[in-house]
């Protein structure tokens, strides 16, 4: 947690195979306005698994529980990543709990060849013996990943950019195949349409350089809530919040 808790709760939920620790410098950007707690989601970092399957939708009911459990009756949401398409589903099944949801690189892949390929391959790894499924996900081991990072970090500063790679080469060789499966299976398969039904304000914020997912799919996004804004993060990748922190808590802090 980070700020005054006299000051309104916002959850800050992290990205896949994430941890709080990515999150804590944009924590401290945000206690202007906001008491910020950053939860290492079920299955990831601190936090051990629960009993059912790391989906989206158990993911949501998680959140659902945790505000409850911290007596929160309506929670601003802000998601990065993962993140915040558990967020968008978080809004789906209780909008009654939401006060505003900020959607940070929202991975939102529909109908293109990148999210064709990516469901083939996730799909084809389940008919396989666990041993030989990580060869599907050779974009998470730390050589492949770190090679990946070079282009998806978009951060001014070579010294900084080879931290970030390093820590985040570290971060998802330690993660948890189990979890990596079972998350990874579920995010591809998510049907974006859903933030059609949100209620509350959402904001979409978006590194202005990510590769990953890139503006085009950003507008699409934007098309099923055109009441949504949408602002982009300068000299950011699809990792903003640690790419640019102060970047992102500003675009925050104005809503």
């Amino acid at each position: 947690t980070a700020g005054d808790k006299k000051n309104p709760p916002l959850l800050l939920v992290p990205g896949f195979t994430d941890t709080h620790t990515d999150l804590m410098a944009i924590a401290k950007d945000l206690t202007k306005k906001y008491f910020v707690i950053v939860p290492d989601m079920p299955g990831w970092g601190e936090s051990p698994r629960f009993a059912q399957g790391l989906t989206i939708e158990n993911y949501a009911v998680y959140v659902k529980s945790l505000a409850e459990q911290l007596r929160i009756e309506k929670i601003t949401y802000a998601g990065h990543c993962m993140g915040a398409t558990i967020g968008i589903e978080f809004a789906s099944q209780f909008p009654e709990k939401l006060k505003d949801l900020f959607l940070l690189s929202a991975p939102n892949l529909g109908g293109t060849l990148s999210d064709k390929l990516i469901i083939f391959m996730a799909d084809s790894a389940l008919h396989f013996p666990k041993k030989i499924r990580p060869l599907f996900y050779l974009w998470r081991n730390r050589y492949p990943c770190a090679l990946a990072n070079i282009f998806v970090i978009r951060c001014i500063g070579k010294m900084r950019k080879l931290k970030l790679i390093l820590h985040y080469v570290l971060v998802q060789g330690d993660a948890n195949e189990d979890s990596i499966e079972e998350a990874w299976v579920s995010l591809i398969h998510y049907n974006y349409k859903k933030i059609a039904t949100v209620k509350a304000p959402v904001h979409i914020i978006h590194g202005n350089e990510d590769i990953l997912i890139n503006k085009k799919q950003v507008e699409k996004l934007h098309s099923f809530l055109p009441t949504a804004t949408v602002d982009y993060v300068l000299d950011s990748g699809h990792m903003p919040p640690v790419e640019n922190p102060q970047g992102v808590a500003k675009a925050i802090l104005k809503y």
